[in-house]
């Protein structure tokens, strides 16, 4: 008995392993899995509204080569503008950029240190930028990061200060691009893909809206998209 034993371990070794890795398979995400995520999303990104408060969005045109390098599942590029009279006289403009890739790959060169930079566009410091936190109205807090740069032109000098943040689904919302960098790598997450959110200020030199009021611009702009990110947030790994 003991040498029927002794022969038969190795072959029931082998298929309780072959059992396991089955399983396990079977538990791998797969892309079908995740199209349920991205219905969902892509339906909320389409909601983002145009209209909030006294800010007034226009769609901008989004280049086809950005749609070739990111690949995303929905981008929303818009322009807002600040209608009260006095907030328009100092620049009360704003980019709103949201984009959602499905492979967090594509994300990583899409990103301001990179981008703009890449762009022909001068930041005194374009790797680490400062990190910034806002509470919104709706009692969420976002950690970003806020970039500067310069852009000469001919015969103007304009600046941009980039407020940034990412997402990461089961990961949550991440402050830099290290984040995602990971998400990529991870077999299991990178289907969930990653989203971008970019909140952009472009003005000449001599017309900069104050810290104050770029803040409340995100705060109100953001503040307006919860919702968004909540969905945006529920799913991948945890």
């Amino acid at each position: 008995m003991k040498r029927l034993t002794f022969i038969l371990a190795p072959p029931i070794l082998c298929l309780g392993l072959l059992g396991a890795i089955s399983a396990e398979n079977r538990s791998h995400v797969k892309p079908a899995d995740v199209e349920p995520y991205y219905t969902r999303t892509a339906q909320a990104m389409d909601q983002v509204p145009y209209r909030i408060g006294p800010w007034v969005g226009k769609d901008d045109n989004i280049p086809t080569p950005a749609i070739k390098l990111l690949r995303p599942n929905r981008i929303v590029s818009r322009t807002y503008v600040d209608t009260r009279p006095d907030r328009w006289a100092a620049g009360g403009r704003a980019s709103l950029l949201i984009v959602q890739c499905r492979d967090a790959g594509d994300m990583v060169g899409h990103y301001p240190p990179k981008c703009y930079v890449s762009s022909g566009m001068i930041a005194d410091d374009p790797v680490k930028g400062t990190q910034r936190t806002w509470t919104l109205d709706q009692g969420m807090s976002i950690t970003g990061t806020e970039y500067e740069f310069t852009h000469r032109l001919r015969t103007e000098t304009y600046k941009l200060v980039v407020y940034n943040f990412l997402l990461v689904p089961g990961k949550g919302i991440q402050p830099t691009m290290a984040a995602v960098e990971k998400s990529a790598s991870d077999y299991q997450q990178r289907y969930y893909g990653a989203t971008q959110f970019q909140l952009v200020f472009r003005s000449p030199e001599n017309m900069q809206m104050s810290r104050e009021l770029k803040d409340e611009a995100f705060k109100a702009l953001i503040g307006a998209n919860v919702p968004l990110i909540h969905s945006l947030m529920a799913g991948g790994m945890r």
